[in-house]
């Protein structure tokens, strides 16, 4: 199939053509035409080195490929194997990664992501350039924070020590502002002139939220370093961190401790909105349970966590709901989160589907209800503290359940009519509000 190549692909400086158009269960012909067509597409320019001439070429040939559904794996191979000394250049991977992507291959697309940006052989921009696309695919939470990628989220972090807030711009596209960001300001009652302000506030909050969430995951691995053995870098990204603590007053936990001293357990109940998803509230001097996707389980009966995407979880709903009437203890839940079973609830005139679990665990703990989020005061946030229903109050489960419902759906109501900087629209209970 290979014949003999054409005396301009002596520009390309093919490794191993055989391998490239010989290949078996791809089409080589498909490869070597897109070459053709680029070579032609590409001309030669007075001046212009070959090298740069033949990296052209490549990412030409591989936008050819890519243009065709049914060539989406001639792609990658073209971008892996044509030119191995350019596949790991910014041209060739957003090729590959977006080929990836068409295939349906939402773990391999994540995979070579975390693979190319591990790499910190690109520009700032090209960084830029792959997140951007990994943010569109809503993926980018699944690439692993590294120490080296701390100028993707502040490219100027000696700035950002002396102000974190006000020197954050939104890098990159927010899709589901895009999608949902004119529903909710409908449902808030915003006049529509006000729209492009009140987009750009709510992506200002929702580029800190993504910005605070990389630092508190990495400054977890920093933290364990002593002190001595923590690089430049990693001095820098802690030193952020407190610079932006310093901008948020903690959650005021003294009626919590008072219902504890009772000897009654507390459930503080969030949602998927604003700092609440990554903001750590301070360690309590109390026994602490927390409820959430991926915590890591505890074996100590005092801090007893339980990951809802984990196996029996049943098991230890019913073990925790034990624990909550023998062991006073402060647990923390997000019933907006995707598992368990449901119950419906309404939220601004929606129907909003929450998890049962929180308002289970509350009546079975015998605990007070409280719900919490962040709240932007203009040079800061601060964090809410709202009472809710007490389970000794109602005879049953299922009146609990109901009160509990309302409130909990009146407190979304609070964060969708609040300031847009509290937002972050993107998973949990935004997902069922209709205008």
């Amino acid at each position: 199939m290979q014949g003999n190549l054409p005396s301009s692909f002596g520009v390309l400086a093919l490794p191993d053509p055989a391998a490239l158009f010989a290949t078996a269960d791809l089409d080589g012909a498909a490869i070597r035409h897109a070459l053709e067509t680029a070579l032609g597409r590409i001309t030669e320019t007075p001046g212009q080195p070959p090298a740069a001439r033949r990296q052209r070429v490549f990412a030409e040939a591989g936008r050819i490929l890519l243009a065709a559904p049914e060539r989406l794996p001639e792609a990658i191979h073209l971008t892996r194997f044509g030119a191995p000394d350019l596949a790991d250049t910014a041209s060739q991977a957003y090729i590959r990664l977006i080929a990836i992507w068409r295939l349906g291959d939402r773990e391999g697309t994540s995979v070579e992501a975390n693979r190319i940006l591990a790499l910190n052989t690109h520009t700032p921009a090209e960084r830029l350039g792959i997140r951007n696309w990994l943010r569109q695919w809503g993926i980018e939470h699944q690439i692993t924070p590294l120490i080296s990628h701390l100028r993707d989220f502040w490219p100027d972090p000696e700035a950002a020590i002396v102000d974190p807030l006000v020197r954050i711009q939104p890098e990159g596209p927010f899709p589901a502002i895009n999608r949902m960001g004119p529903m909710i300001a409908r449902l808030s009652g915003r006049d529509p002139k006000d729209d492009e302000a009140f987009f750009d506030r709510m992506r200002w909050g929702s580029e800190l939220v993504r910005r605070m969430k990389y630092l508190s995951v990495i400054a977890r691995s920093i933290q364990v370093k002593p002190a001595d053995d923590r690089t430049a870098d990693e001095k820098t990204a802690l030193a952020i961190l407190t610079a932006l603590r310093k901008r948020i007053t903690p959650l005021d936990l003294a009626p919590v401790l008072a219902h504890i001293a009772s000897g009654r357990s507390v459930l503080l109940a969030h949602a998927h909105a604003g700092l609440s998803t990554v903001y750590a509230i301070p360690p309590p001097q109390m026994p602490y349970s927390l409820i959430a996707e991926h915590v890591q389980p505890s074996p100590e009966l005092r801090n007893f966590h339980l990951a809802t995407a984990g196996p029996d979880v049943a098991k230890g709903f019913a073990k925790l709901a034990k624990l909550m009437r023998s062991d006073p203890r402060l647990v923390r839940v997000f019933p907006d989160g995707p598992y368990g079973d449901r119950m419906d609830i309404t939220a601004c005139g929606s129907s909003v589907k929450i998890g049962r679990g929180g308002a289970a665990l509350a009546y079975l703990g015998k605990a007070a209800a409280y719900f919490s989020r962040s709240i932007w005061t203009g040079e800061g946030f601060v964090f809410s503290l709202e009472p809710g229903p007490l389970a000794s109050d109602y005879p049953d489960r299922e009146t609990f359940e109901q009160a509990f419902g309302v409130f909990y759906g009146n407190c979304l109501e609070s964060i969708v009519c609040g300031a847009p900087e509290d937002m972050f629209p993107n998973n949990g209970f935004w997902n069922y509000l209709r205008y």
